[in-house]
């Protein structure tokens, strides 16, 4: 089963997949339920070209995850994360932009805002180093969290890296 955000079913489908599942809003499989939330991936003149992603919050009875997708931190993704409180965040950083206009993935400061909306969830950063157009790295992000004494809150795994959270 793979499940996806509209837009994408029939894209899977046409690629030979057959046990695809969209998310509108939410489904429940075993224990877990998969919520999507709309976001945006870009703004001002990004806005209407890079048009909406998902952000998906996963939920059991203890632990809850939150994926940001390829958003910014405007209203929706805000509204998102005061919904849900979710323990945990994998956020797209990499303040990923073209030659002109604003970012269309999460920036550092971003990240700080989310730590200041949310004071007990920690964020794991990524979508840094491996795509040209984000202008965040993983060394410049790691100094902007040590300034800013988030090192408990924020953090930046190496490939392969395993982190486990209590």
């Amino acid at each position: 089963l793979i499940y996806c955000q509209p837009g994408t079913g029939e894209m899977l489908k046409e690629k030979g997949f057959t046990n695809v599942q969209v998310i509108d809003s939410i489904v429940e499989f075993d224990e877990l339920s998969i919520m999507r939330f709309s976001v945006n991936h870009g703004e001002g003149m990004w806005r209407e070209p890079m048009g909406k992603s998902s952000s998906f919050y996963i939920q059991t009875e203890k632990e809850s995850l939150f994926i940001t997708g390829d958003a910014i931190l405007d209203e929706l993704l805000e509204n998102s994360l005061k919904e849900t409180q979710p323990n945990l965040i994998i956020a797209n950083a990499g303040a990923a932009q073209f030659i002109i206009g604003k970012p269309i993935t999460l920036t550092a400061d971003a990240l700080k805002s989310i730590t200041q909306l949310l004071p007990d969830t920690k964020i794991i950063a990524d979508h840094m180093d491996a795509i040209n157009h984000c202008r965040l790295t993983k060394k410049d992000l790691r100094k902007f969290i040590a300034e800013e004494n988030l090192t408990e809150r924020i953090y930046v795994p190496n490939e392969g890296d395993i982190l486990s959270f209590k």
